[in-house]
């Protein structure tokens, strides 16, 4: 009997997992693009942009 509660709780674990790491990186790479434009425009123009 143990062993049938053993097995039913890994593929409930298991399946979960794959659904939500499937999803979570995918909108982390498109986070970075827009990160990367913000530091460059006030980093060379500071001034212009503040007036």
């Amino acid at each position: 009997m143990n062993s049938y509660q053993l097995f039913s709780y890994q593929d409930s674990g298991g399946r979960s997992q794959e659904s939500g790491g499937s999803i979570l990186p995918t909108p982390h790479t498109p986070h970075p693009t827009p990160h990367t434009p913000h530091p460059t425009s006030p980093i060379p123009k500071p001034y212009p942009l503040f007036l």
